[in-house]
This record gives C-alpha cells, sequence and structure tokens, in this order.
C-alpha cells in the first residue's frame, strides 16, 4: 500500500509534535517546515518528492499562511496539492480568503485530532482520486490525439493516393504530359470558353517522320527518351494556360486559345514545327526526326472535340502523304480524300490477293558508253478494270496499313527472277537495283532470306543492289550497321536513294558500306538555273572521294545528260531514256542497243 506524504508548516513546536505523532501513527510521512518561507524552499527542492497534501498554519511570522499558499498555487508544478488551512481565526471572511487563495479545507484551532485525521484522510482519496482521474483523462486525451492524428495521416494518404491516382489517370507516364482524357477536358473547357468570348481554339495534330525508324533501329529505351526531349521541346514552344498532350505512339496534340489571325496560326505552327527540325542529343546518339503538322480550328473546322482531332488527324496525314515535315491546314477536301485512302487500303489487299500488282524495269545508263548497265525495278498496280494506281498513291498506304513488308518481299523476288531471265538471255552484265523499305530491312531474317533468294536464283551477289532511303544514314546504329554489313559481306551493293534531301551526317556515311549514290531528282531538275549544278557537282565529287558511284534520277533533256557527263556523273535514269518497261521489253532494248533506245522527250 502506498505511504502518502504531508508538508506540516506550523511554527508552534507543540502543535507540530503533536500533529508528527498523529500522522505518522496513521503510516503516513510527515515532513516539516517552521514557516512559511521555510515550506516554499521545502518545495522548491526538485530532489525532494512533492507531498500529497499540505497542512498549512495561518498565523506565522515573516509569510503568513494565505501568502503562502498564493505563491504555492502560482507554481503550476506544485499547484494541484491540496492545501488545509489551519488556524484559531473563526470568522467567515477568514475561511473565504483561504478558500480565495486556493485552499480545500479549513481546520479550525484548538486542532480536534480525530477531526484533522478524518479530513486529512477524506483530502488525500480525494486527491488520489484526482490524480487517477486526471491520469485517465491524459491517457484518454492522448488516446483521442494518437487517434485524430492516425485519422488525419490517413486522411491526408488517402488525399495523397487519390491524386496520384487522378493524376496517373490523366497523365501519360512516359512523357508527364496530359493524356487523352485530360486533353479532351481542357479541350472542351478551351471551347466552351471560346464561344463565349467569341474567339478561336487552334488543335494541332503532330506525328514525328522518323520516330519508327528509331524504335527499330536504336531500341525503345532510345525511342522513350527521345519522346521525352519531344515534350519538353513542345512544352516550351507554349503558354503555361496552353496545352500538349500525348496521344500515343509518336503523335502529340496541341491547343490553345488564338484570336481571330491567321497570321498568328502560322506563327504558331511554324514555331512549333521549327522547334523539332533541331537534332536531338539522346545518349551518343544527333537524331534527326521532324514532324508533320496537321491543323484544325474551332469554330471553322468543327465545334466539339471529337471533330476537330479527327480533322487534324486527317490534316496530318496528309501533311505525311505530301512528303513528311509539312504543316497542312484542315480543308473539308481532305475527308474526301481520307475515304479514299482507306477505299484504297481495302482495294489493296484485293489487288495481292487477285495478283493485279506487277513489276516494271526503268533502264540505267553508263553515261560514258550508253550501254545500259542495269534497272531500277518498280512496283505497278493495274486494276481488273483497266485503271492504273500510282505508286505515289499506294505505296504510303501500304507503309500505313502494314502491307509494305508482303509487298517488299514479293517484289524482290519477282524481280531477282527476272534478272536471272535476263542472264539467262546472255546479258550476265546487268544489276538489279529493288528498293527496300525500313520496316522490311528491320523484319526478322530479312538477311538470310535476301540471301536464300539469290541462291535460289543463282546470281552473283553484287548484281543485286538495294536501295535504302536517306533516312536510315541519319539513325547510326549498330543494329543498322550490323544489318548493312552482313548484306554488303554477301557481295550485295547497296545505294542510297534521293541522296541530298534528309538530313544525313558525312560522317556516317563513311560508315555504312555504301557503293552508289542516287542523286534525287529534285536537283537534276534545276540543272542548268542560277546555282542548280552546285548540289549535284558536290555529291558526284564527295561520292567519288569515296570511291563511290553516282545514279543520276529523272534524267529528262538531252541538255541534262550533256550537265551531268561533264560533271562526272557515272549512270543516268529517266524518261529521256525510257519510261519503266516490262522485263521482255529492256531485253529488246538491249539486244537492238542503246542508240536505238526510244527517247521519250
Amino acid at each position: 500500500m502506498k505511504s502518502n506524504t504531508i508538508l506540516l508548516v506550523d511554527d508552534n513546536p507543540a502543535n507540530l509534535k503533536l500533529l508528527v505523532d498523529c500522522l505518522e501513527g496513521q503510516n503516513i510521512k510527515v515532513a516539516v517546515a517552521q514557516d512559511g518561507q521555510g515550506a516554499l524552499q521545502r518545495l522548491g527542492r526538485a530532489h525532494l518528492p512533492k507531498p500529497d497534501l499540505i497542512l498549512l498554519d495561518v498565523m506565522m511570522p515573516g509569510i503568513d499562511g494565505f501568502e503562502t499558499c498564493r505563491r504555492i498555487k502560482a507554481v503550476p508544478e506544485l499547484s494541484d496539492i491540496p492545501v488545509i488551512f489551519m488556524s484559531a481565526l473563526t470568522d467567515t471572511s477568514d475561511k473565504v480568503s483561504g478558500f480565495s487563495m486556493g485552499g480545500v479545507d479549513y481546520i479550525t484551532k484548538p486542532i480536534q485530532i480525530e477531526e484533522m485525521l478524518a479530513r486529512v484522510k477524506t483530502h488525500l482519496e480525494l486527491a488520489e482520486l484526482r490524480k487517477s482521474l486526471d491520469l485517465g483523462i491524459r491517457m484518454r486525451t492522448q488516446e483521442l490525439v494518437d487517434v485524430n492524428n492516425s485519422l488525419r495521416h490517413e486522411i491526408e494518404e488517402r488525399k495523397r493516393i487519390e491524386a496520384q491516382v487522378r493524376y496517373i489517370a490523366t497523365h501519360d507516364s512516359l512523357t508527364d504530359l496530359p493524356n487523352r482524357v485530360l486533353l479532351e477536358d481542357r479541350l472542351n473547357l478551351l471551347i466552351a470558353q471560346a464561344g463565349r468570348r467569341n474567339e478561336k481554339v487552334i488543335l494541332m495534330f503532330l506525328d514525328l517522320d522518323q520516330f519508327k525508324i528509331v524504335n527499330d533501329s536504336l531500341g525503345h529505351h532510345v525511342g522513350d527518351e527521345l519522346l521525352r526531349e519531344v515534350a519538353l521541346r513542345l512544352k516550351d514552344c507554349l503558354r503555361n494556360e496552353d496545352t500538349v498532350a500525348r496521344f500515343g505512339g509518336d503523335e502529340f496534340i496541341l491547343c490553345l486559345p488564338i484570336h481571330d489571325c491567321d497570321e498568328e496560326i502560322n506563327l504558331i505552327a511554324r514555331k512549333v514545327f521549327d522547334s523539332l527540325r533541331e537534332p536531338f542529343s539522346v545518349d551518343e546518339y544527333n537524331l534527326h526526326v521532324g514532324s508533320s503538322i496537321g491543323v484544325a480550328i474551332f469554330p471553322d473546322d468543327g465545334i466539339d472535340a471529337d471533330t476537330l482531332m479527327r480533322n487534324a488527324d486527317t490534316a496530318m496525314y496528309h501533311a505525311k502523304r505530301s512528303g513528311r515535315a509539312e504543316i497542312k491546314l484542315y480543308t473539308s477536301d481532305l475527308n474526301e480524300n481520307a475515304h479514299a485512302r482507306l477505299n484504297l487500303s481495302n482495294l489493296l489487299r484485293e489487288a495481292i490477293r487477285d495478283r493485279e500488282l506487277y513489276m516494271e524495269y526503268q533502264p540505267q545508263i553508263d553515261l560514258v558508253s550508253g550501254e545500259i548497265i542495269g534497272a531500277e525495278a518498280l512496283m505497278r498496280w493495274c486494276r481488273q478494270d483497266g485503271a492504273l494506281i500510282s505508286p505515289a498513291e499506294f505505296i504510303p498506304v501500304a507503309e500505313s496499313n502494314g502491307l509494305i513488308k508482303e509487298l517488299g518481299e514479293w517484289g524482290l523476288r519477282q524481280s531477282c527472277k527476272e534478272l536471272k531471265r535476263w542472264h539467262d538471255a546472255g546479258y550476265g552484265h546487268l544489276r538489279m537495283s529493288v528498293n527496300i523499305s525500313v520496316p522490311q530491312l528491320h523484319s526478322a531474317g530479312f538477311v538470310e532470306a535476301t540471301h536464300g533468294v539469290i541462291n535460289e536464283f543463282q546470281l552473283p551477289p553484287n548484281q543485286l543492289e538495294l536501295e535504302i532511303t536517306e533516312s536510315l544514314l541519319m539513325q547510326h546504329s549498330e543494329a543498322n550497321l550490323s544489318i548493312l554489313r552482313d548484306l554488303s559481306e554477301i557481295g550485295i551493293r547497296l545505294s542510297i536513294d534521293d541522296f541530298g534531301t534528309g538530313y544525313s551526317s558525312l560522317a556516317y556515311l563513311q560508315d555504312f558500306p555504301v557503293n552508289v549514290l542516287k542523286i534525287d531528282l529534285s536537283f537534276v531538275r534545276n540543272m542548268g538555273t542560277e546555282h542548280g549544278n552546285a548540289i549535284p557537282s558536290a555529291i558526284i565529287a564527295m561520292a567519288h572521294s569515296l570511291h563511290l558511284k553516282v545514279v543520276a534520277e529523272g534524267i529528262e533533256s538531252a541538255a541534262q545528260e550533256s550537265m551531268l557527263k561533264s560533271l562526272g556523273c557515272d549512270f543516268a535514269q529517266g524518261f529521256y531514256y525510257s519510261r519503266s518497261v516490262p522485263g521482255k521489253d529492256l531485253l529488246e532494248m538491249c539486244g537492238n542497243g542503246m542508240p536505238r533506245i526510244t527517247r521519250e522527250k
């Protein structure tokens, strides 16, 4: 059982002895002070236990009991100790004064021992109960605080998770841009605001022109980093209140309010376009991608988000069809073209099934000897109703719907088969130049399949020339180098088609096992004009310094032929010599000799 401690304060030694004896007889520890100052000093000693109760005489020399009590109650650490006054003063005003100072009881002198003990016991029990109650309240309060803190933390965590879930649901994880969901919300808001303010909203649908080549040749990790860099550039082009979103893959959408001003639209689109023309530095690669941009405007091209996005997408597709790296504004005519494109895609699948496709061959001429040294294989499509479909129409469709690999493999096989006929007819010097798409080049087993076709038709590998696009040179990767080196080691010749129209690095050109450069017809067409000979002359000189041969495409006149001869160009092809013809007709040309080939001027 706990032993209580009482501080007894009285200036009368006889009273002290009497009270000490009585209290200690009740198993109560007693501390003694003979005046108020002594009581305060004793209570101020931190190493001594705090008493459970104070019996305090009122009439003492120096500091009286009332003042002593007031000072005790003024100390927070002592204020909860119950104080019982002892005094001969019996006036009610004296008792009221004592209670006002913080006393809990008042014992009148001369002291009745039994009464004193009863009151002491009662107040000690009350003090214990109060302590227990205070402890319970503190514990309960702490429990409530802990529960409240836990609830607050749980609420904050739930809010954080909900915000994170909302963010994930509305943002692209790779680029941190808004995704399609958030884009549509913002676009709908912009449309509503623009409608009230009589303003316009410009929507730009953007697609990266060379992204698939990057992904296929350098790997998805480089492609992902490129997309992040593109996102940063696009954000730098816009204001904080404008929106740029990743729509999926390598497609981005930008939407922003504008005034009714065509010049403003052109400036914004051109700023975005030019920002992506600059090369991107990703890992150790210097990447050129460029973009094709389709533009639709609210309310001219649609009054809701779906219509605007669909029309901007249509405009973007036509920008890509026009040669990529272009900006195309939507017009109603484009929708008709889109329907025609879809119809053409379906017809192309039927054409493959019904064998409406065939190969023709445009002769390539040695500019020194005038002899036919080979031909470029060109795919043609004649529908059953006799209608001819231009490759400029169906090849882009085949690239977009995934048929280009199938067409490429078929075209390569047909060309090798035709070359075998020429060789068997006695023209073993002829070579065949075949266009190879990037998806076909990167398809699994392409090198082995090509080698297999050469072996099947027993062709000298160096009589087959594969034409690759200049864009492949832009992606200087080990994957591309490996494929081309494997082809070169077999003995297959490699040429770069339309050279000079892209962003090729000449340093990269030295690394690739290339044999031939083909000058794009746009440069040939400009020959004879002011500075028109500069680019062909530079390409020919550079190619020869690298021990490469040069083929000029699109020759249409004797003057062009003469100028190319003077520049030292090796080979040429074009309508000046012949259009593309069936294989048997080319054999006839060879048999008749070059001087008797019909030139189509």
